[in-house]
């Protein structure tokens, strides 16, 4: 919902308008991003972590997210390249002149895009499934590395990473810098969320209970504070990156923890609309 609202202060709420005032509130809905990539952690590396692990799980892991993710993505492809062909052939208006799908120019643009690398993309919001396919693979290297270290080696290995690879980004060229894309800038969020699994995992109920509950108000009106004093670009910059991901560390511990924040989100208005969602997956599996 913050994502949706940033997205139309940029197209609906403009000057002239009776809600001319209102963009630079809904500017920071952009921070849902760095929301999304904490909860994928979170709820993506839960289901393991909190089971014993051997080889053969890790491998079953593995084929299950390969088998799931891939086959949808690559469908969606063929049944949306097959469609632009169509509307090209036939000339049909207006979809033809808008060009909605990016068609391969050749084997190896269509090998790059059905791998998710590289910079031809199906339409304009095709980078973010490319993205996405994309973690579930770092996933796994990222869970081998907090179970050979700590979840805080990963945490830091992963700041690092991310400073370094914003340091030499400008120099990547356009071919490596859209094919890697913002991937690494988004790594310490992403351990972030597994980081919070860890602890759910590893701290008894008793243990969390014990943890003021101040403390994660404290740090969540904080984090704020910073987020709408250094934010002020919706470029991945470290102004961004930095208060963003104190915010979502404490709304994350805070969901976990805070009475109030867990009030908030079990607000049933909110609950239906994030249930709608997988509505046909509960179908499904009931």
């Amino acid at each position: 919902m913050a994502v949706v609202l940033h997205h139309c202060a940029g197209c609906i709420f403009v000057a002239g308008s009776s809600l001319a005032l209102t963009p630079h509130v809904f500017f920071f809905g952009c921070l849902g991003v760095e929301v999304f990539f904490a909860l994928s952690g979170f709820c993506l590396s839960f289901p393991i972590l909190k089971q014993p692990v051997d080889g053969a799980t890790w491998r079953r892991y593995g084929w299950h997210r390969v088998r799931r993710i891939v086959p949808p993505a690559w469908g969606a492809m063929l049944i949306f390249i097959g469609l632009a062909l169509v509307v090209r052939a036939r000339s049909i208006e207006p979809l033809a002149s808008a060009n909605p799908v990016t068609i391969p120019a050749g084997p190896l643009q269509a090998i790059a895009m059905f791998l998710f690398w590289g910079k031809v993309y199906l339409n304009s919001s095709y980078w973010t499934s490319a993205l996405e396919a994309r973690w579930y693979f770092a996933l796994l290297l990222m869970l081998y590395v907090q179970k050979r270290y700590s979840p805080l080696g990963l945490l830091a290995g992963s700041m690092l990473i991310a400073a370094a690879y914003f340091l030499v980004k400008p120099y990547l060229g356009d071919v490596v810098s859209v094919a890697i894309g913002p991937l690494p800038l988004y790594l310490p969020l992403f351990s972030l969320g597994i980081l919070g699994a860890r602890l759910v995992t590893l701290m008894p109920a008793s243990v969390m209970r014990e943890f003021p509950v101040t403390l994660w108000r404290a740090g969540l009106v904080s984090s704020i504070i910073l987020v709408v004093i250094f934010t002020r670009s919706y470029s991945l910059t470290p102004s961004r990156i930095l208060p963003s991901t104190l915010f979502t560390f404490f709304l994350l511990m805070g969901s976990l923890k805070d009475p109030a924040v867990r009030s908030f989100f079990s607000w049933r208005p909110l609950v239906w609309i994030g249930g709608f969602s997988y509505f046909s997956i509960s179908r499904m599996r009931s």
